[in-house]
């Protein structure tokens, strides 16, 4: 039934859920069944003082079982390796079906995966140009989106519905930012898109090898005003996004978080460490604001010089007041169940260490017990 539910939209169609955890959660399950119930059959069937025509059944369901369990293990060990060899999916050699898999290295060009990696954070947008000559992006960070780093939870946020009825919602504004920064670079009309990609942290921008139409959108990608052609990579053509901070010489590419002046106008870039931010800031002309690309949430929070900052919205984006003065910059994402999973994880982890301390065990009172202690006071009687 869950394959008829849509949990995810890929950017072209809803997707239904992959239920390969359940199955194999069901089936380690059954084994663990099967085990213990193997258990008592061989106990009884193997028992010397029984050999009747039951029991002899038992014991041939005994052996069959064993052989089933031992060679379902080894079965499957065959074939992962065969794959590895092959280059298939077991699953794909056997159904012809086709798994997810999590996205290969070179996703995005190295010179685009280093800058995210580093103190810029800076994100990239790869376009693929589709089978039906629509272009498809995809906001990375980093050194690509897996499927393995893929939250559940933000997948399946866009779609809403009964089952079966599902649909997708409306875009908010972080993602409608994307689609109009998308939409000017394809425009052809000479508007330069950096005002978008400076707020979505966007860095390179990335079209994907393809076919005789992806080297022609490629060539009219080389006029967009603010980008600067780095050229064809193995994963693609790739261009960097210019700066537009009031202090050129700061930085050669768009970071993740940057300050602005009281006018809205970026003054400069600020280093990230991860999704945390700890730098040292200069003093400023006036009150500043320091923005990060990320969507708005209560879960941020930001000091300055130990002194903890106002938040607030920079359209979507969110952001924090800082003062002209010089001083330390901190940022991090504080989870608001993050006190109660500590406390949690520290109850779970004095549980485990009382179950690994070692206990003497008590001599329980059994009928041997009782005779040697009989035996005992009719040698003291004697």
């Amino acid at each position: 039934a869950g394959k008829f539910i849509a949990v995810a939209f890929d950017g072209v169609t809803l997707v239904t859920p992959f239920n390969g955890p359940a199955v194999s959660l069901t089936l380690f399950a059954l084994l663990g069944a099967a085990l213990l119930g193997l258990d008592a059959v061989v106990r009884r069937a193997w028992e010397p003082a029984r050999a009747t025509s039951g029991h002899r059944a038992a014991r041939t369901t005994a052996t069959v079982l064993s052989v089933l369990l031992v060679a379902a293990p080894v079965a499957s060990l065959g074939l992962w390796t065969a794959q590895q060899f092959s280059g298939q999916t077991a699953a794909h050699a056997l159904t012809g079906a086709f798994l997810p898999q999590a996205a290969v290295a070179g996703t995005i060009p190295a010179t685009a995966a280093d800058r995210g990696a580093g103190p810029e954070a800076s994100r990239t947008i790869v376009m693929t140009i589709l089978s039906d000559g629509s272009v498809h992006a995809s906001l990375m960070q980093g050194s690509g989106t897996t499927l393995d780093a893929v939250s559940v939870i933000a997948t399946a946020a866009p779609v809403s519905g009964r089952p079966g009825e599902e649909q997708l919602v409306g875009a908010d504004a972080a993602t409608e930012t994307l689609t109009d920064s998308v939409a000017t670079i394809l425009s052809k009309s000479g508007i330069d898109p950096r005002p978008g990609l400076v707020d979505l942290g966007v860095g390179f921008v990335v079209l994907r090898p393809g076919d005789t139409a992806a080297e022609l959108l490629a060539s009219e990608l080389e006029a967009v005003p603010g980008l600067d052609t780095v050229g064809p990579t193995e994963s693609g053509w790739l261009w960097r996004v210019k700066p537009s901070y009031a202090d050129a010489g700061s930085s050669d590419v768009v970071n993740r978080v940057r300050l602005q002046d009281a006018a809205g106008a970026v003054v400069a870039p600020v280093p990230s460490q991860g999704e945390e931010v700890a730098a040292d800031i200069q003093a400023g002309e006036g009150p500043r604001t320091v923005v990060l690309a990320e969507r708005f949430d209560a879960g941020w929070h930001a000091w300055f010089d130990g002194q903890p900052l106002n938040a607030k919205s920079a359209e979507w984006a969110q952001a924090f007041e800082l003062p002209a003065g010089a001083g330390h910059l901190e940022i991090r994402y504080i989870h608001p169940m993050s006190l109660l999973l500590g406390i949690v994880q520290v109850v779970l982890f004095g549980l485990t260490l009382l179950l690994a301390l070692p206990v003497r065990a008590r001599r329980g009172r059994t009928g041997s017990y009782r005779d040697e202690a009989s035996l005992q006071r009719v040698g003291r009687g004697a």
